[in-house]
């Protein structure tokens, strides 16, 4: 079984090119598969990856305007980690914010208002 995720639609340009990158290791069992995709379209596929350290990945995309990207992978016998996604605008390297980090920065965000807030008080 094929385990996969998509982020919401993301907030691009339609026509404009973005840079997908993300790092990739592995506990190092290689009975293992993982892809990425872009609006349903293969950008990368690995199996029997072995690599212990993280391993960048980059790759230029074409957007089409609320566009969704999708990662999917199996790993019976072990793990594989994911790390440091992001989503880029490549003429001007101005980074596409991605809707779960966000939801993640939101509480935090909150509670440094708090705190300001009281500090001036």
């Amino acid at each position: 079984m094929v385990l996969a995720h998509s982020l919401r639609p993301l907030s691009t340009i339609a026509g404009q090119q973005y840079t997908v990158s993300f790092r990739l290791a592995s506990d190092g069992f290689a009975s293992n598969t993982f892809f990425a995709n872009w609006n349903d379209n293969p950008i990368f596929f690995d199996k029997d990856i072995a690599s212990l350290n993280y391993v960048l990945y980059s790759f230029t995309v074409t957007a089409l305007g609320n566009d969704i990207l999708t990662f999917g992978f199996r790993d019976d016998e072990g793990y594989l980690y994911l790390d440091d996604i992001s989503v880029t605008n490549a003429p001007t390297g101005a980074t596409v914010p991605l809707p779960a980090t966000v939801l993640f920065l939101a509480p935090g965000l909150a509670g440094l208002a708090v705190i300001r807030r009281r500090v001036k008080s």
